[in-house]
C-alpha cells in the first residue's frame, strides 16, 4: 500500500481514504484495473499473484512512460497479442510488419517485466488464420501443422522473455458459439 497523497505520475493519485483519482485521460485506461489493486494489496491476499496490463501507446505519452506509470501501480507483466495472419505473412514466412516480439524482447527484460504471449488464430469475431488457411477446418492437418510451426517460431523469437502464459486465441467463443463442429475442430487444434 502507498501512503496517502502518493502521485504515481500521469495523474494517478491516492487520497487518505485509499481512493484513486484519475487526473487526465491518459490514465483513464489504467483506472479500469485499479480495483484489482485493492484486492492485491489486501493482506489476506498478498501472495505471488501478478498484475498484468495490455499497454498501448498514447498520443500524450510514449510507451515507456505508460509502462512506468503501470509499474508504479504494481503491474509486472504485459500482454503481447499476435494475430496469426499478421505474424505469418506467407506460408512458413514470419515477417510481421510490426515486430512486436522483437520490440518486447528489447524492452521488457530491461524493466524486469514478464510477458503473457498470445498467438491468435481467433480474435473475438475475426478469423485470424493466414488467408491461405481460412475456410478449412480448424483441425485440418495443414492448419494444425502451420499453427504448430507458427507457435514454435513465436516461442523461438521470445526465448529471452519471461513468459507467464501463452494464449491460443482471444474470446474464441464469440466466433465459434453457433458451430459445434468448429468448436470441436478448434479444441483439436
Amino acid at each position: 500500500p502507498r501512503p496517502a497523497g502518493t502521485d504515481f505520475g500521469g495523474g494517478v493519485v491516492v487520497n487518505a481514504k485509499g481512493e484513486w483519482r484519475i487526473a487526465n485521460r491518459f490514465t483513464t485506461a489504467i483506472a479500469a484495473r485499479l480495483s484489482v489493486l485493492t484486492l492485491l494489496s489486501t493482506p489476506a491476499l498478498a501472495d505471488d499473484r501478478l498484475l498484468g496490463l495490455a499497454l498501448t501507446d498514447h498520443s500524450e505519452r510514449a510507451y515507456d512512460q505508460a509502462a512506468a506509470i503501470a509499474a508504479g501501480i504494481g503491474v509486472r507483466y504485459a500482454t503481447i497479442p499476435l494475430p496469426w495472419d499478421e505474424f505469418e505473412t506467407s506460408p512458413g514466412v514470419y515477417a510481421p510488419e510490426s515486430d512486436w516480439l522483437g520490440i518486447a524482447t528489447a524492452f521488457y527484460p530491461t524493466i524486469g517485466w514478464k510477458v503473457a504471449l498470445e498467438l491468435n488464430p481467433i480474435d473475438t469475431v475475426a478469423d485470424r488464420r493466414p488467408l491461405w488457411l481460412r475456410g478449412r477446418a480448424w483441425d485440418a492437418p495443414e492448419v494444425v501443422a502451420a499453427y504448430r510451426a507458427a507457435i514454435s517460431e513465436a516461442l523461438k523469437r521470445s526465448s529471452k522473455l519471461d513468459i507467464v502464459s501463452f494464449a491460443l486465441g482471444n474470446e474464441v467463443d464469440v466466433l465459434l458459439s453457433e458451430d459445434a463442429a468448429a468448436w470441436e475442430g478448434y479444441i483439436a487444434l
